[in-house]
């Protein structure tokens, strides 16, 4: 049976989502711990699949993870007790053999939280207005392999409320960096720095420059849109209490934490 949950992490232990050898990686953890309750003996033939990549550090509220198992009971049971506290599984669904996550997903939802409260809201939502639609994001990313640079932004929203200023940008697919080095250079145009109108010329001119990343603390993989449906899991103390124990060592990163809980 092919089986895929919806996970949720703590980037900051994490040298990244993706498997790497001699680091601590989110996807080595979940192969470790299924590995461990005998869900399957090699994570290539299980077919094992995650719906996208993070870079070191960057959160996630809404990640798939895909295998194959013939135990899926125990998965179902078991995982989230076996599992790190700094990830957890908050949903799970039967999918079709086959199934493949990434292309499973139509859109991808990030949000940056902006340590800095002072910000200029008002001239950071003139400069995200250019954002939405077709653009060549060359000087927002790593490119890299002869990678397409031309991405399509379905929408872009700055607001200022209770958890201080928040950017939430979505869109079907994003490239390396893409959403720190956006967060960046709307984070100087927040503190004056520079123009709304830079990331016009950004964008029009693409052989400039690259825009340095924002701190991948403030990233969170938010939300994902996809007809999986997934059934509600439990059994998270443990991850509920590594996070209440990350808000007293981290607390510059209380508001991720929180919001990582939802």
């Amino acid at each position: 049976m092919r089986i895929a949950f919806l996970v949720s992490y703590v980037g900051t232990g994490f040298s990244g989502s993706q498997q790497q050898p001699c680091v601590r990686t989110v996807e080595g953890e979940i192969i470790r711990s299924c590995l461990s309750l005998g869900l399957f003996f090699d994570w290539r033939d299980a077919g094992f699949q995650f719906s996208g990549r993070t870079d070191s550090g960057v959160h996630a509220r809404s990640q798939i993870c895909t295998f194959d198992t013939d135990c899926p009971e125990r998965a179902v049971s078991y995982i989230n007790r076996k599992l790190p506290g700094d990830i957890w599984c908050r949903g799970w669904a039967e999918v079709p053999a086959g199934y493949n996550p990434r292309y499973e997903v139509s859109s991808r939802t990030y949000r940056y939280f902006f340590p800095d409260t002072a910000l200029d809201t008002g001239k950071m939502t003139v400069a995200a207005e250019y954002l939405p639609g077709r653009h060549n994001f060359s000087r927002f990313a790593r490119i890299y392999g002869g990678k397409d640079p031309e991405r399509d932004i379905s929408s872009v929203e700055i607001t200022h409320g209770k958890d201080g200023v928040v950017l939430e940008i979505c869109g079907r697919s994003f490239l390396w960096h893409m959403v720190r080095c956006i967060s960046y250079a709307l984070w100087q145009v927040g503190e004056g720095s520079a123009p709304p109108e830079m990331i016009q010329e950004a964008l029009s001119n693409p052989g400039g420059p690259r825009f340095p990343v924002a701190p991948a603390g403030g990233l969170i993989l938010w939300d994902i849109e996809t007809e999986t449906d997934f059934s509600i899991m439990d059994d998270l103390e443990k991850s509920n209490n590594y996070l209440k124990d990350f808000r007293g060592r981290h607390l510059q990163l209380k508001k991720a934490s929180d919001l990582l809980e939802e």
